[in-house]
């Protein structure tokens, strides 16, 4: 389990939440690895437009520009199909049975825009890096603890092994923004899987769909857990 300092005034209902004089910004804190995902949305009467190519996440002091000059696609294809199904007359009158087969297709390829413009009252979201993918390993923390001898450890911002930003640069009608909320991993400790989580079955509509979500037993959320396996 991590646990991410954040100041206890920007932890609101359940969320962490940075309100600017434009916009208010919110942050979830991914499991297993996912990505950091925030929203921006947009509390003025006027457009604002969020510079990706100055916008940063930042881990360790290492710099990750939002702006990654990616080209994407996405394809569309449709099917159609013709059969006959008058098996009767084709065997009296030795029809031989006609079926046909039709497929086409079109990709759209269209590159990352360096600029996201925000319409008044509406929010973006984006998710691009993770803080980690894989399990921090001390020799100080018990790699499989017992239920009761689960221990933790503690850091500040100078010895956590993640401290991280999220400096983002928007501008306004008439002027440039920048906003940066600095975090860092105060708290680590592994557990047993028992006593961080819980299965609960997912529906819909009241409807059991087949299949079990793990969910933390209590939620915080400003902490996150990787799940790895004894080995």
């Amino acid at each position: 389990m991590y646990t991410a300092h954040v100041p206890s005034e920007n932890i609101k209902n359940d969320e962490i939440i940075y309100t600017h004089d434009r916009c208010i910004v919110k942050y979830k804190f991914n499991n297993n690895g996912e990505n950091l995902t925030f929203s921006m949305y947009n509390t003025s009467e006027n457009l604002i437009t969020l510079d990706l190519t100055k916008s940063f996440f930042i881990l360790n002091g290492r710099a990750y520009s939002y702006f990654q000059n990616r080209s994407m696609s996405r394809q569309f294809t449709s099917t159609m199909s013709i059969s006959d199904n008058y098996q009767y007359y084709n065997l009296l009158y030795n029809i031989p049975k006609i079926s046909a087969t039709n497929s086409s297709g079109i990709s759209i390829t269209y590159h990352e825009t360096p600029l996201i413009i925000i319409p008044p009252k509406a929010f973006i979201e984006l998710s691009e890096f993770s803080i980690s993918k894989i399990p921090f390993v001390s020799c100080e923390l018990e790699k499989y603890p017992v239920p009761k001898k689960v221990n933790a450890m503690q850091y500040g911002i100078i010895n956590s092994p993640f401290v991280f930003n999220n400096s983002l640069t928007y501008y306004g009608t008439r002027d440039t923004q920048n906003i940066n909320h600095e975090f860092y991993i105060e708290e680590i400790a592994n557990y047993p899987q028992g006593n961080l989580l819980i299965t609960r079955d997912t529906n819909n509509c009241g409807k059991k769909l087949g299949f079990q979500v793990y969910t933390l037993k209590k939620f915080k959320p400003n902490q996150f857990y990787i799940k790895y396996q004894r080995q």
